[in-house]
């Protein structure tokens, strides 16, 4: 039997948000000062009506969301420590914090990536093109996700018609990409839905939700060429659409969605050392370790993060429109 750890996940009944009411809750992250930060859509729905045939945001002449959409709550007492983000974005979806407290956020109306710094809704960086859906380099169509290295290479998830995800430059210029539009023809995706970026292993993992997996690749932070896959697909019976991932030393979480066989549930997912498993020795194996959710279970989960020091994890999600907490265990060996 060979060595792992196992954490042990489990649900905060008596952490709540307060006293403020969010609305889907998109994007959940915990920044530098061990505060959760949520990227809500206040009174704004994503539904079928949102969207045209040709992506395009149908809704354009409601305006931006006119509540604070970013809510940076004290990750102990779930209090409102400050907001902003007012009449700013349209969709909101992903939401990353850096490594130097800078806030990256996706909206999928704008089609559009944008890195905030700490005291300022003026956007440092700016990629996309605003409500102009597209497929090219200067375009995105409806993009979920960022992951950041502290180099300043970043990633983008791209998305909900693309399906591919992009590399960028500390400066924002395009490195590699790959999925579904690569003209390589690599492992396609089909909606992209999440990021997470494991730099002490150069991997950069993708919740592949509509097939049901998550797929990790060279994140070519070594100099080397990104989007080599260096860990066997993770899939199973068990494991539905993966919405969201985070990942802390060799443990990967994940939260999935229900369908008509499966219900929504947390994972814990070790990846093991590629040298433990002889057949396939040019690939990471992995094994989920632990199975999780609340009592009364998940609604729809969207977004997971995790605290640096890896205690609390926080889920997000869009129905009902709420925030949970979970305790995670020192990770034990086994």
């Amino acid at each position: 039997m060979f060595a792992r750890t196992i954490p042990r996940v489990e649900h905060d009944p008596l952490w709540t948000v307060k006293p403020i009411r969010l609305g889907q809750v998109a994007g959940v992250a915990v920044d530098l000062q061990d505060q959760l930060v949520a990227f809500h859509r206040a009174d704004r729905v994503w539904d079928d009506s949102s969207f045209d045939s040709r992506d395009r945001y149908a809704k354009r002449s409601d305006g931006p969301i006119a509540e604070d959409t970013l809510v940076t709550l004290d990750s102990k007492t779930g209090e409102v420590v400050s907001s902003r983000g007012k009449d700013r974005f349209y969709m909101p979806h992903g939401l990353t914090a850096d490594h130097e407290g800078n806030l990256w956020v996706t909206d999928v109306a704008l089609h559009q990536v944008f890195k905030l710094s700490p005291e300022s809704d003026q956007p440092i960086l700016t990629l996309g093109v605003a409500f102009e859906p597209g497929s090219d380099r200067r375009h995105f169509c409806k993009p979920t996700d960022v992951a950041v290295a502290t180099s300043g290479h970043f990633f983008v998830s791209d998305g909900y018609c693309n399906s591919r995800v992009i590399k960028y430059t500390p400066r924002g210029k395009v490195d590699t990409e790959w999925g579904y539009s690569s003209a390589e023809g690599s492992d396609d995706f089909l909606v992209p839905h999440s990021l997470a970026l494991s730099e002490k292993d150069n991997m950069i993992c993708v919740a592949d939700r509509e097939h049901e997996r998550i797929l990790c690749y060279s994140a070519g932070l070594d100099g080397k060429r990104a989007g080599e896959l260096v860990a066997c697909p993770i899939q199973s019976w068990s494991i539905g659409p993966v919405y969201a991932i985070d990942i802390r030393d060799d443990v990967l979480f994940a939260v999935t969605g229900s369908t008509a066989t499966k219900e929504a549930k947390g994972f814990s997912i070790h990846l093991q050392d590629r040298s433990l498993d002889r057949r396939r020795e040019n690939l990471r194996p992995w094994v989920i370790v632990g199975e999780w959710q609340p009592a009364q279970g998940f609604g729809q989960p969207h977004d997971i993060a995790s605290s640096p020091n890896g205690g609390s994890l926080f889920v997000g999600e869009i129905e009902p429109d709420r925030i949970l907490k979970f305790a995670v265990d020192e990770l034990k060996q086994q």
